[in-house]
């Protein structure tokens, strides 16, 4: 992958993230509305999945950074 690919795929990840916290947010809130112990189960799994998927996108996009910072010091120095 090119520098320039990079940098797109490091944007779409980061949209990505942006949008799977806002939408961790709003299911955040509608647990929050049902109290602790009365959580459905669907909503609970909701926010587990969506933990492990920004989880994922994170970790994604630390690797695509450090590829991008790997291959302009290459650059740079080539």
């Amino acid at each position: 992958m090119n520098e320039d690919e990079l940098i797109e795929e490091i944007s779409h990840h980061d949209n990505l993230l942006r949008i799977h916290r806002r939408n961790l947010r709003a299911l955040e809130l509608q647990i929050a509305q049902h109290g602790p112990f009365d959580v459905p189960l669907h909503m609970q799994l909701a926010q587990d999945d969506l933990r492990a998927e920004l989880a994922r996108l994170e970790r994604a996009v630390r690797d695509l950074r450090a590829r991008l910072r790997r291959s302009q010091r290459r650059r740079g120095t080539g």
